[in-house]
């Protein structure tokens, strides 16, 4: 493994010669990151039951990672570890209203002072403009908001996939290279409303089951409704993938796509019962926390590669750093996936929210949950993938390295922080500070508590 990873670096720099972009030999970079998906949702990580062609072909044209992990299970504290590389408990952006700190380097901020042409096409308000997440951008579209005066209603707040990739091709049709696209699609987030032609994987079920948010949270749902919603999910899934096609073809038809890197991944995952509840943002356990992600070089090498070493979000930033030739900022705890993954090295993921403090670390094939001062939940998933059985906790020497693992990483965040000037923790975004826009997107997403009376 680790000799392919170092034909891969020396390879990769003489593709990003080969593609330069005229005068400037670095890459275009399309990060594009579907909220929601889980990765054994998608055929490529083997899931039969789905038709997602565009994910696959990009999969045959790169590297997947098969064991990619998010640092958290809801949007906004994965997503500020993804562009930030740094884990919840430095980057501190773990509270419903917590904006992002203007003290890390931001990965749009690094690739502007570069001189990249840079853009986000956000159709998640929890990435948005309200919590910080807009510096670095030279354009910066957040399409959950009303363009006309008059009353808004929920259901106007719906940005589907196809139209992200609308705004995004007008903006590349007037980019200077090289460019950094962001695009954050929200489709496969419940609600689950396929668009029509792709809502193909019911089966013959002929029940009352839809996929809003008063149905799907009901907790006297029937097996075949459960499996109807879940059902839904997948086409939205798939139409998702249909619209990231839409994209991959514009750049194709430009004669772009060749040299431009791209990378596809999610900021988490969804549970559909397999521990008593639905959605995220409440466990850490393997069906919120294993996310798709997927690299193409430019040139498409290598073609069809798959790696099973576990890595995680933190990685995306120094990869796109690297395949950039740019320097690396000391705040970084991921590593480029362009290097031989480690496959012992720690993978951290932590959820404080509504009340819950969650910590999760895997070491090789051994998981451990805890809640500081509360339970501690432990796993083999090479037995037990679907962690349903927790294992007793005086096993030993396994779950004692965990927690070391654990303490480690603590003492190394508390020591970045310092050596960052004390990183302080912004003070959070009042609702009163919020538009009604993305106040009742944010409330349609289940991410606020819906005032009573409104749509």
């Amino acid at each position: 493994m680790g000799s392919f990873f170092s034909t891969l670096r020396a390879a990769a720099a003489v593709l990003l010669l080969a593609t330069a972009c005229g005068d400037d030999e670095r890459p275009n970079v399309l990060l594009y990151v579907a909220d929601t998906v889980r990765a054994d949702e998608l055929a490529c990580y083997g899931n039969d039951a789905i038709q997602t062609p565009n994910f696959d072909r990009l999969a045959d044209e790169g590297i997947l990672f098969e064991n990619a992990y998010a640092q958290s299970s809801w949007t906004r504290t994965s997503m500020a570890s993804l562009l930030t590389a740094t884990y919840p408990e430095v980057h501190g952006v773990e509270a419903r209203m917590d904006p992002l700190s203007e003290q890390l380097r931001f990965l749009p901020e690094i690739l502007s002072e570069a001189g990249y042409s840079t853009a986000a096409i956000t159709s998640n308000p929890n990435i948005g403009s309200a919590f910080g997440f807009d510096r670095g951008f030279d354009d910066f579209f957040e399409l959950y908001e009303r363009r006309n005066p008059g009353r808004v209603r929920i259901g106007e707040f719906v940005t589907t996939a196809d139209e992200i990739s609308e705004v995004a091709i007008e903006w590349i049709d007037r980019a200077s290279e090289p460019f950094f696209l962001l695009i954050l699609s929200v489709d496969p987030h419940s609600p689950y409303e396929p668009p029509d032609g792709f809502d193909n994987f019911g089966g013959d079920y002929e029940g009352p089951a839809t996929g809003a948010s008063a149905f799907i949270n009901r907790s006297d749902l029937t097996r075949a409704e459960q499996e109807r919603i879940r059902s839904l999910y997948r086409g939205e899934i798939t139409f998702n993938d249909h619209a990231f096609g839409m994209l991959v073809d514009d750049l194709k038809a430009r004669g772009l796509y060749d040299r431009t890197a791209v990378i596809f991944a999610s900021d988490h995952g969804e549970e559909f019962w397999e521990h008593g509840g639905r959605g995220h943002g409440k466990t850490l356990f393997e069906e919120v926390l294993r996310v798709p992600l997927i690299l193409r070089l430019p040139g498409g090498f290598p073609a069809g590669k798959r790696v099973a070493a576990p890595v995680e979000l933190v990685d995306v930033l120094p990869t796109i750093l690297e395949l950039c030739a740019l320097p690396m900022p000391p705040q970084l705890q991921g590593t480029s996936l362009l290097a031989s993954p480690d496959p012992d090295r720690p993978i951290r993921s932590r959820l404080v929210l509504d009340g819950a403090e969650l910590e999760a670390v895997r070491l090789g094939d051994r998981k451990l949950i805890q809640s500081p001062g509360g339970t501690t939940l432990f796993f083999d998933l090479e037995k037990d993938p679907r962690e349903q059985d927790a294992l007793p906790a005086e096993l030993g020497s396994h779950q004692r390295a965990l927690q070391q693992s654990i303490d480690q990483s603590h003492r190394a965040s508390g020591a970045l922080r310092a050596t960052l000037g004390g990183l302080e923790k912004p003070a959070p975004v009042q609702p009163a500070e919020l538009s009604a826009e993305v106040t009742r997107q944010l409330e349609r997403l289940g991410y606020l508590e819906a005032k009573k009376g409104d749509d």
